[in-house]
């Protein structure tokens, strides 16, 4: 892939590549730019004024929100490989965080699982609850009955 830059939005003098690489355009001596260090975490960042003092941003998110549309407005960035530190455009999307969440999980990132529970009675779906809607008010019907 061929390394594209372009001006990070809302942040004057710097430059972001489609690659995850970050440049300074901010000292005048430095014609061409120069990389930036990345910091190493779980995610990479970077430091930048941002008119205010320097503060962090990730580059995934950088990448994402300089190189790839959002017309659902989803408010997560998602490394489709699950590899944290490759922040390639081409491996970057936009997600929801249930999205975020499910991709988590399908890719083994994530072991915890928000699975329906089933009715202890009848086995159908009952979502978070030990009875479905039926069955409970069929039990609740039979138990008044008991007690009158």
């Amino acid at each position: 892939m061929v390394e594209k830059w372009k001006y990070i939005k809302d942040l004057e003098g710097y430059q972001i590549s489609n690659l995850g690489r970050v440049k300074s355009f901010r000292r005048k001596t430095q014609k061409d730019g120069y990389l930036l260090s990345i910091t190493y975490d779980i995610y990479r960042s970077v430091g930048l004024d941002d008119g205010e003092g320097y503060r962090f941003f990730r580059i995934h998110r950088l990448v994402a929100e300089n190189f790839i549309d959002n017309p659902e407005n989803k408010s997560q960035v998602n490394h489709i490989d699950g590899n944290k530190h490759n922040n390639s455009v081409d491996n970057l999307e936009w997600v929801t965080c249930g999205e975020n969440h499910k991709h988590a999980i399908r890719t083994g990132l994530s072991t915890i699982k928000t699975e329906t529970m089933k009715c202890s009675n009848c086995n159908k779906e009952s979502g978070k609850y030990l009875l479905c809607s039926k069955c409970e008010e069929e039990q609740s019907k039979q138990l008044k009955d008991e007690n009158n």
